[in-house]
């Protein structure tokens, strides 16, 4: 009964240092991404802009290379990346649902009162119809700051001004 106790807690031990020792090992230094991805904080993308996308078709190159349509925890971090690359936009992983744009990798909702939303969206622009694009812009021709999240039709593969959507993928 002794042994087997000593057995359990070895176990248990050996568990949980190998849970503390994976977390210290990632907290040590930044997270790696391997070329052609770029890092923003802790996420790894890659923007596909070969040509044109619809939201669809940008979901399915993601899924097909083993990558997600991107989710960014930091949407005005991932925009000032994608400007560097020069401007542009790209769809996000999200859709909506009918009263909200929704997530798809979590289910979680985007409230349509959410202060990274463009100037007056997403408004009626929350139906299956619409998905969700990251504007690549920082600021309008008045050099006023533009917030980065943008409800978009999601057949659409280029803007009404007629530049190009574009798939922006995520390393998970």
């Amino acid at each position: 009964m002794a042994v087997g106790a000593i057995y359990l807690l070895t176990v248990l031990v050996s568990v949980f240092a190998t849970d503390a020792d994976s977390i210290s090992r990632t907290d040590q230094g930044p997270i790696q991404c391997p070329e052609p991805y770029f890092r923003v904080l802790s996420q790894c993308f890659r923007l596909y802009d070969d040509k044109r996308r619809s939201w669809e078709e940008s979901k399915a190159l993601c899924y097909g290379n083993g990558l997600v349509l991107a989710h960014p925890k930091h949407p005005i971090d991932v925009r000032a990346a994608i400007v560097e690359r020069g401007q542009k936009y790209a769809w996000l992983n999200a859709r909506g649902d009918g009263t909200v744009m929704v997530w798809e990798d979590t289910d979680d909702y985007i409230s349509n009162t959410n202060a990274l939303w463009f100037h007056g969206q997403p408004g009626s622009r929350v139906t299956a119809d619409y998905c969700l694009r990251l504007l690549s812009i920082e600021e309008n021709m008045n050099s006023t700051p533009v917030q980065p999240l943008l409800a978009y039709t999601c057949s659409s593969t280029k803007t009404a001004a007629g530049r190009g959507l574009y798939a922006l993928c995520e390393l998970k």
